[in-house]
């Protein structure tokens, strides 16, 4: 779980397991400086959450899933038709869980993860069922204004907005799409980079960013002196093997990787740094596919956010502003446990579904696990008991604007007051290892 000592003297809530919002004093924090970053980052087209942890230690999940399922990490191996694959690539990786393990799709992800920085939120949704419509369109325009069906703002313009004395001069940036998405629109300050997929050299790299603060001298130089003393964009360019992994396949804008490596060296910006970095990432309606579990667009989509996330963490680290970030991964929805067709045949995906997997990665200590916590918060009971009845979705038992609610409050000390404009109407999540 959580460090909930240190939780609990930062936010000064009563004693008690994680109160909700409304039990936490409105303490008059709006002078206190921040440097904390928050990263949210959007899965679009509805992610399966048994592509990041996978319950591989139930016999349902092969029957529902056959051969794309991820094998236990030990044991023998269900499935002997691998076809090529690399020795092991096809064992889930144990977390000390009792039902699910680290999809091997995640292992970049086992570092942060091994440090305790990393938490799993299952069964996830940001509207309930019946009221979710699984339509991209609908969820992801609701999902931006923070849960409301109507208005013209987005949360994450609100959080920039009502919490302007904890933001820097360039508060918001966006990565990831062409158009500044609706999560920023209202945002004071928020500015949209979409670096092209194929960047012929880390010139052409440095003049795309520097030509965007062109007004702003400090800021120039400081981008200039960044570039100059980051040997990992340079190396990016010079090493094939480096620019194959973070190119890749390209979903939307640029590679999703790059743009992490990007994002984490405009983060150490210092007073000039984005506060709030909102990114896109495209690839995770997957319908129909050839070999949805292991090598087709789905695999690859899944292996780019692990290795995405493991380079924004990783140059974070070596900036030095990993304790001060909180990184968030969402998705519209999460997709049905049931592939589309026959276990025993390739090219069928999964339909759209309701319960997904958040993902939260904070260098922030405040977030940091006690020792001997799994950071998996799931709702107890098999496969089965966590489907919804009449439908067979998995049940989203998580309010995730109260998750996010959670995390913001206590990643910029903002008031009861506060959050209730940024997120009217949710209350605090209390989080329950599973």
């Amino acid at each position: 779980m959580l460090n909930r000592r240190s939780f609990l003297k930062n936010t000064g809530a009563c004693t008690g397991a994680f109160m909700a919002s409304s039990l936490l004093p409105d303490f008059a924090y709006a002078n206190l400086p921040s440097e904390n970053k928050f990263v949210l980052v959007f899965l679009n087209g509805g992610a399966d959450q048994y592509s990041i942890l996978a319950p591989v230690f139930e016999n349902e999940y092969y029957n529902i899933r056959g051969q794309y399922a991820a094998e236990a990490p030990d044991g023998p191996l269900r499935y002997q038709w691998v076809q090529g694959r690399p020795v092991g690539e096809e064992r889930a990786l144990s977390l000390g869980h009792n039902q699910y393990a680290l999809h091997p799709f995640m292992a970049p992800l086992l570092p942060a993860y091994a440090a305790g920085q990393l938490n799993f939120i299952m069964g996830a949704e940001l509207r309930p069922f019946g009221v979710n419509t699984r339509s991209h369109f609908e969820e992801t325009d609701t999902m931006m204004r923070g849960g409301l069906t109507q208005g013209s703002t987005g949360f994450l313009a609100r959080l920039v907005n009502t919490a302007a004395d904890r933001m820097t001069a360039n508060p918001a940036m966006q990565t990831g799409d062409t158009n500044l998405s609706a999560i920023l629109n209202g945002a004071n300050g928020a500015f949209n980079f979409s670096p092209p997929a194929q960047l012929t050299s880390p010139e052409v790299l440095r003049e795309l960013m520097v030509s965007m603060y062109g007004s702003n001298p400090a800021y120039r130089g400081k981008l200039e002196t960044s570039f100059n003393q980051n040997t990992q964009i340079d190396s990016l360019f010079s090493d094939p093997t480096l620019r194959q992994q973070a190119l890749g396949r390209d979903y939307s804008i640029g590679s999703f990787v790059l743009n992490c490596r990007i994002a984490a060296t405009l983060l150490g910006g210092g007073a000039l740094a984005p506060s709030v970095v909102f990114m896109n990432m495209f690839g995770y309606d997957s319908h129909v596919m050839s070999d949805f579990g292991w090598r087709g667009s789905h695999a690859d989509t899944f292996r780019t956010l692990a290795n995405g996330l493991a380079a924004l963490r990783q140059g974070l680290i070596d900036n030095g502003e990993w304790s001060k970030t909180t990184v968030m991964v969402i998705s519209e929805f999460g997709r049905s446990p049931q592939i589309n067709g026959p276990t025993n045949q390739s090219n069928f995906g999964t339909d759209h579904g309701h319960g997904s997997c958040m993902m939260v990665m904070s260098g922030n200590p405040l977030f940091t696990r006690s020792a001997g916590s799994n950071g998996i918060y799931a709702r107890a009971g098999s496969i089965q008991q966590n489907r919804i009845n009449g439908s067979g979705d998995l049940i989203g038992h998580v309010n995730a604007y109260s998750v996010i609610r959670f995390y913001l409050q206590a990643q910029y000390n903002l008031t009861n007051a506060q959050m209730d404009q940024i997120l009217p109407g949710v209350t605090a999540w209390q989080p329950v290892v599973g």
